[in-house]
Order: C-alpha cells, then sequence, then structure tokens
C-alpha cells in the first residue's frame, strides 16, 4: 500500500490506450455512441462502446464525451497539477515558518509569521479532507 492516494490511478492512465480518445458518430439511431483511440491511419478503433437504456440520446453522448475526455493524459495532467499544488502549499508553508525564524522569539513579526504558516497548514488540511468550508471567513 502506498501513501501516494494518485498511485493506482496513474497505474491504470499508464497501462490504458494512449490518446486522443474521440467519440465516431452512430451508424444509426438504436447504435451506441463508440470512445474511440484515433490510431494516426486516419481510422479509429473502439475502446468503449455507449449504451444508454431507453434511448436517452443526450446522457448516452454526454457520457461517451465524459469518457473521451478522461482519457490517460487527461488522467496523468490533473495527478501532476495536484501534486504540484501540495508541494507550493508545502512550501508556503515552510516558507512562513523560515521568515518566522528571521524575528525574535515572541516578537509580533514572528507570531505573524507563525500564524500564517499554522493557517495554511491548516487550510491545506481541510482542502485535503474534502472540507468545502476551508475558505469559510476568508475575506476574498
Amino acid at each position: 500500500m502506498t501513501d501516494d492516494p494518485w498511485a493506482e490511478l496513474e497505474r491504470l492512465a499508464r497501462e490504458a490506450t494512449a490518446g486522443p480518445w474521440v467519440i465516431n458518430e452512430r451508424s444509426g439511431r438504436n447504435q451506441p455512441f463508440i470512445v474511440g483511440h484515433a490510431a494516426g491511419t486516419g481510422g479509429t478503433y473502439r475502446l468503449v462502446s455507449v449504451h444508454q437504456p431507453y434511448g436517452k440520446l443526450t446522457q448516452m453522448q454526454a457520457n461517451a464525451a465524459y469518457i473521451a475526455a478522461a482519457n490517460p493524459a487527461r488522467i496523468h495532467q490533473l495527478i501532476a497539477e495536484n501534486r504540484r499544488m501540495k508541494e507550493a502549499v508545502t512550501e508556503a508553508e515552510a516558507s512562513a515558518r523560515r521568515y518566522a525564524r528571521c524575528y525574535s522569539e515572541g516578537s509580533d513579526g514572528r507570531n505573524t509569521f507563525l500564524m500564517l504558516a499554522d493557517h495554511i497548514a491548516t487550510i491545506a488540511r481541510q482542502a485535503l479532507a474534502g472540507d468545502e468550508g476551508a475558505c469559510a471567513g476568508v475575506n476574498k
């Protein structure tokens, strides 16, 4: 078991067919939307057929578009962005703590930077836990 919550999704994306993924037009009224891989040869091959009970065309098309958009390249991009944001928050907290050390113990400057570091850490923990109210009360 890894501490990285993205490791399994990243592995699955690595093992999936590379993009781009596209949606083929349906060949008939009762035909599914096909999400396929654009093989670079002018054609595509089927990855997923998207069916919807009772012929709900708009829902079937929306599902196919979502699946096509969630291709391996996009998943890798989102995971990398998430990791960069976590690193940026960690660095912001560490920077505030470093600046606090520039001030004497108990001074207003030191206390201000320590409070900032604690606030950054608290908001980051709440956001990572999915707390939508993590920034509640913060002036925007």
